[in-house]
C-alpha cells in the first residue's frame, strides 16, 4: 500500500502516511483538491484493494473483510472504510496530528491531546485563550475495572497534582473512588488491596514531584512488599518542597523514626 500510494499519488497529493493498529490499516493524505475529491478517494480505495490482494496471497485471515463493495463508485464513504476529511488554512510548518485505535474508547486520547494542546509547560501561548484559562474537567476512567464504572473527575489545571497523586495511590491500593466531580463537596477514596511493585507517575507538567511523592509515602511505608516509583515532573517548584529537602530531610527523618 505504501508503494502504491507513493507511485500513484505523484502530482495528486502533497504528503501521505500509512500506518496500522493491530489488523486495521489507516491512510493519512494531504492535498489541495478539496473535500470529497474522487481522484483522491480512488487512490485510497485502490490502495486498500492492492493491500487486500497481497494479504490474500499470503493467506492472512480476514483479508478485505471491511471492504463492502467490489467496485469504486466515486467516494470511499459507504464502501467499508471509515473516512474523515477536513479543510484548513495551512500555516508554515503546519503539523498534522493523527491518532488511530482498534476497539478502544475515544477517551484513550485525552492525555496525549492535553499534553499537546493544553499543557502550559509545552504550549504556553494557549493559556491566553479565554476558554483554556477557565480550566476544564479531566475525566479519568479505569477501563480495567470490570465490576462497574470507576471514574475520577477533577478540575484542571488547579488539581493536576491531585490527579497525578490519586492515580498513583489508587494503583498501589486498587482503590474505589467516588464523588470526584467538579466542585464536589464530598470525596470517597476506598482502598482495597495494598501492594508493592513498580509504578510510573506522570505529573503532566513540570509540576512538583515531591507533592506527589508525599501522597505516596504512607502507602509505600505500609505496603507488604517494596515499591519502586518513577515520578516525572519538576524537582524544585515554587510553593512546594524542593527535591533536596525531600531527600535529605524528610526521608532521613522517616528513616530514623523507623529505626
Amino acid at each position: 500500500m505504501k508503494s502504491h500510494i507513493a507511485e500513484r499519488g505523484k502530482g495528486l497529493i502533497g504528503d501521505h502516511y500509512v500506518s496500522h493498529t493491530g489488523d486495521d490499516i489507516a491512510i493519512v493524505m494531504t492535498h489541495r483538491r478539496g473535500s470529497g475529491d474522487p481522484a483522491v478517494h480512488k487512490l485510497a480505495w485502490d490502495a486498500f484493494i492492492t493491500g487486500t490482494a497481497v494479504a490474500r496471497e499470503q493467506g492472512l485471515y480476514g483479508a478485505g473483510q471491511d471492504l463492502l463493495k467490489d467496485a469504486f463508485s466515486g467516494n470511499v464513504k459507504g464502501m467499508g472504510p471509515a473516512v474523515a476529511e477536513m479543510e484548513f488554512e495551512e500555516r508554515p510548518n503546519e503539523p498534522v496530528l493523527f491518532f488511530a485505535a482498534d476497539k478502544t474508547d475515544p477517551g484513550a486520547f485525552n492525555l496525549p491531546l492535553y499534553l499537546a494542546f493544553a499543557d502550559p509547560m509545552n504550549t504556553p501561548g494557549l493559556i491566553l485563550s479565554p476558554k483554556i484559562a477557565q480550566g476544564f474537567r479531566f475525566v479519568i476512567m479505569d477501563v480495567n475495572h470490570t465490576e462497574g464504572d470507576r471514574i475520577v473527575e477533577l478540575q484542571a489545571p488547579e488539581e493536576l497534582y491531585q490527579i497525578a497523586a490519586l492515580r498513583a495511590v489508587g494503583s498501589m491500593c486498587d482503590a474505589d473512588c467516588a464523588g470526584l466531580e467538579l466542585r464536589s463537596q464530598e470525596f470517597t477514596f476506598a482502598p482495597r488491596r495494598l501492594r508493592g511493585g513498580e509504578f510510573l507517575v506522570e505529573v503532566g507538567t513540570a509540576g512538583s514531584i515531591t507533592l506527589v511523592l508525599q501522597a505516596l509515602l504512607p502507602a509505600m511505608l505500609c505496603a507488604p512488599a517494596p515499591s519502586r516509583v518513577c515520578v516525572r515532573g519538576g524537582t524544585d517548584v515554587r510553593a512546594a518542597p524542593p527535591l533536596d529537602y525531600f531527600r535529605h530531610v524528610l526521608l532521613a527523618l522517616l528513616g530514623n523514626r523507623r529505626g
